[in-house]
């Protein structure tokens, strides 16, 4: 069993019933099943501290994974406080969160998170985009592709087939792999009603009550172009507007999704973690 130490600084005050958990920060992605939290208070607080590891789901409903007391002695600053066996990967919208709770105090139990866990291997899915030379206008797709990739030394090229229903595509630059969304995804939706290409970066933020996390979507904006072709549709993406710089061998994560329809097909729309990988040779 892989074990992921997780320093956790927890500084408590007894005057003012005070703590706090500086570390890791939220939206923190995990690669274990097991996680080890070092966590520390001040001597003058003695008193035991109660802690749930929770999970979240998209629905805000919470199920305890686990709880542990710490009953520390004056002369205690640090122990280690370890959840094992999480039996499933935590990516997206589900969250895992650490509740602490002073018991003998009557400050107000204390929730950290979110905190997300990719416990499996991540997925190996890869497709060689390749070089198109020429006027990007035709670059075509053969009969029954929706979509396909290519590329030249300035930038990513996209063609969407006549397509039925809506289509998404989301990209990793950064080949980051998180379990969340992050501001640098970017996310490109066909609209099928209006025969429209919009282009879109992720926001994200915890609900006040911190009981689901929320994603929103603000305007990309940049140099991109969208192009009618025979059958579908061109679109254009300088390498600059992607943060990236063009190297052979370079790879990025993207996914596909559509109406009951998903590209890998584990691949969850609020996770880079579950996304293929795209490589330029």
């Amino acid at each position: 069993m892989n074990k992921f130490l997780v320093s956790v600084i927890v500084l408590a005050f007894f005057s003012l019933g005070f703590s706090e958990l500086y570390s890791p920060e939220i939206w923190y992605s995990f690669r274990s099943d097991t996680l080890v939290f070092s966590a520390g208070i001040s001597s003058e607080n003695t008193g035991p501290i109660h802690y749930e590891l929770q999970l979240k789901d998209a629905e805000g409903k919470t199920t305890i994974l686990s709880t542990k007391t710490i009953k520390p002695t004056a002369e205690e600053s640090e122990w280690a406080l370890e959840f094992t066996g999480i039996k499933k990967d935590v990516v997206g919208k589900n969250a895992l969160w650490v509740k602490e709770t002073m018991v003998n105090s009557d400050e107000k139990s204390k929730i950290y998170g979110p905190y997300g866990l990719i416990r499996t291997k991540l997925i190996e899915t890869s497709d060689t985009a390749f070089l198109f030379e020429g006027d990007v206008r035709n670059f075509l797709l053969n009969v029954g592709e929706k979509y396909k990739f290519a590329y030249n030394k300035n930038g990513l090229i996209i063609a969407l087939g006549d397509l039925e229903n809506d289509l998404t595509i989301s990209l990793d630059p950064a080949n980051s792999k998180t379990a969340f969304l992050a501001f640098a995804n970017r996310i490109i939706i066909f609209k099928t009603e209006s025969k429209s290409v919009l282009f879109f970066y992720p926001e994200r933020e915890i609900e006040k009550t911190k009981t689901a996390i929320q994603y929103k979507t603000r305007d990309w904006e940049g140099d991109m172009k969208v192009f009618d072709t025979a059958n579908g549709k061109v679109i254009f993406i300088p390498w600059y507007d992607l943060g990236m710089k063009f190297e052979t061998g370079r790879r990025f994560g993207f996914a596909v999704h559509g109406n009951n329809f998903a590209y890998p097909v584990k691949a969850d729309r609020y996770s880079p973690a579950s996304w293929g990988n795209i490589i330029l040779k």
